[in-house]
């Protein structure tokens, strides 16, 4: 199971108690759409309705594995690649607007080539435990 949260965030990181207040730190005050995953924790989609930046933020202390990202799509070095019907599906909530800017964005991903063969989208991933403090 999956869930989608969306909308604009506090910078506090109120929203995100379950991944500690660490996380704006990763944002750095841009908004950017992105996949919250740990081991054991379903994957979710935060700030659906951020197209022009794509994370995954990665919440357990260990490294994560091919296996941990199977759901989402596969991790590649330090990149994961998100599988598009995935993503697609966390955002169907949204309506037919939300499908047509996720459709620029690929669109816009493929063309600047962070997308590979399959379709899947680039998506750099941050490790929770490794980001700096204020």
């Amino acid at each position: 199971m999956s869930s989608v949260r969306s909308g604009s965030a506090p910078i506090d990181g109120s929203l995100y108690k379950d991944i500690g207040p660490a996380l704006p730190l990763i944002l750095k005050g841009i908004r950017v759409m992105f996949v919250t995953i740990g081991v054991g924790s379903d994957p979710i989609l935060d700030d659906a309705n951020e197209f022009r930046s794509l994370k995954v933020v990665w919440t357990s202390p260990l490294p994560p594995t091919a296996h941990d990202m199977a759901l989402i799509g596969c991790l590649v070095d330090e990149y994961v690649w998100l599988d598009p019907v995935w993503l697609r599906a966390q955002g169907l909530a949204h309506g037919p607007k939300w499908d047509q800017a996720f459709t620029s964005m690929v669109e816009f991903a493929h063309g600047k080539g962070w997308t590979n063969a399959a379709g899947f989208l680039r998506a750099h991933l941050a490790q929770l435990s490794s980001l700096p403090r204020e």
